[in-house]
């Protein structure tokens, strides 16, 4: 395919790619980072089988968001002026979009770069981010995937213990019945997809192919579970490291209700135990390192706990930051 690619550069968007390398090939999308004559690019590949409205819809987002400081991948148009290009390959069809890479560093592969400064510096942008998709218009006519599965993804529970799945169900519809205020969320924020540009400090965000309708503190959630696994440092160290810089920078911009904030513990317990029996269907070295999280925490799944935070640790970072 990547031979294929570099003529629909030069083709379709007068590219000439110097060299290419897949980074990915997720459900919906491969996605390729190619040098060129015009720089850094990321290319995303997708089946039109498997394309949609939202393609369109997320590249108006995308350009709005740039529109307004925030650091994306900035879309680049064809010759003809189209943000997505169709192609073919050995029969299939293919949609193409092409976007300028970030330059920085994927905190996923930096975790050491997550100083007190900098986890504030993110909670900031995620408040920016947060507060212009809720003013951007998008959320009445952008078509989503899978959103009739309401917050989160559920899964063949065939291998897992009956007790689990059950508590599943239980958090998930406790969840399910919050009276949130519902706005557009990136729905996929974790480190994998946050960039840190050094000088100066910023942050940028990538892949926005599962941005759902859903509560900010959604987002903020799978930030701190994503912590907690990739560190594996305890829970004392998780808050004081990681929570109460993270949400003081957010609350600078976008402070929430203390029912809102709440609502941060009982999205965990459903990301936990969703996570859980991910560990039974995986079957590549990612189940290792989320394996790892439970070395300490077995019992946690099969109890009505909370993991990491509680309501009333919570409630005592709301005092200090509100």
């Amino acid at each position: 395919m990547e031979s294929s690619i570099i003529s629909w550069l030069e083709q379709s968007y007068h590219i000439n790619a110097l060299s290419i390398l897949q980074l990915n090939g997720g459900n919906w999308a491969n996605t390729f980072d190619v040098e060129s004559n015009q720089g850094s690019l990321i290319v995303k590949i997708l089946e039109t089988t498997r394309s949609s409205p939202t393609e369109e819809i997320q590249t108006q987002i995308l350009f709005y968001l740039a529109s307004k400081n925030i650091i994306v991948r900035n879309p680049i148009p064809n010759i003809h002026g189209n943000c997505n290009t169709f192609c073919q390959f050995e029969g299939n069809n293919y949609q193409i979009t092409v976007f300028q890479k970030i330059q920085g560093h994927v905190i996923e592969e930096h975790m050491s770069l997550l100083t007190s400064n900098v986890v504030e510096i993110l909670g900031e942008n995620l408040a920016r981010f947060h507060n212009e998709l809720s003013k951007g218009g998008f959320d009445s006519h952008y078509k989503l995937w899978n959103q009739q599965e309401n917050l989160f993804t559920q899964f063949d529970f065939g291998q897992v213990d009956n007790s689990i799945v059950d508590r599943y169900h239980s958090f998930f519809n406790k969840l399910s019945h919050e009276p949130m205020q519902c706005q557009l969320i990136h729905g996929d924020m974790h480190f994998a997809n946050i960039v840190l540009q050094k000088d100066p400090q910023e942050i940028g965000f990538i892949d926005f192919d599962d941005m759902i309708l859903g509560h900010p503190v959604m987002d903020l959630s799978v930030l701190i579970l994503d912590y907690a696994i990739m560190t594996l440092k305890s829970n004392d160290e998780i808050i004081q490291k990681f929570v109460v810089p993270l949400l003081s920078g957010y609350f600078r911009l976008k402070p929430l209700t203390k029912e809102e904030i709440l609502m941060i513990p009982l999205i965990l317990k459903v990301l936990e135990l969703n996570l859980y029996i991910q560990c039974y269907e995986i079957r590549d070295s990612e189940a290792v390192w989320i394996k790892n999280f439970y070395v300490n925490r077995t019992q946690s799944v099969s109890r009505d706990d909370y993991i990491i935070l509680s309501r009333e640790e919570l409630l005592v970072i709301y005092g200090k930051i509100q």
